[in-house]
């Protein structure tokens, strides 16, 4: 998506870590997502790495049975996980559709 909305390589180049890295921050890999600010918490949901890693927890430690998941404050389940990453991956590429959109119309 980062590379339809910039013309630039270089550009691209530094543009994408700077929009991946909130979304790694937020994903619930280094700070538990129940203890985020109100503020700046609704970055996760726009996360599709933290929808990975919920599923991906939920599918190797909902076979054990004294687990701790509880305390890592996932809001989603397995497959509503799955759902909303395949739902993520379709309105990533209609923004990057939109922005192809309108690069054409620039450029004409």
């Amino acid at each position: 998506m980062v590379g339809t909305m910039v013309t630039d390589s270089k550009s691209v180049s530094t543009l994408t870590p700077m929009i991946l890295l909130p979304f790694f921050l937020f994903s619930g890999f280094f700070k538990n997502t129940g203890n985020l600010s109100a503020w700046i918490g609704w970055i996760q949901y726009l996360s599709p790495i933290k929808y990975s890693f919920s599923a991906f927890v939920y599918n190797e430690v909902l076979h054990v049975g004294n687990s701790n998941i509880d305390q890592m404050n996932f809001d989603v389940g397995l497959w509503a996980s799955v759902g909303v990453l395949i739902g993520l991956g379709v309105a990533y590429r209609i923004f990057s559709l939109f922005f192809l959109w309108l690069l054409r119309t620039r450029i004409e």
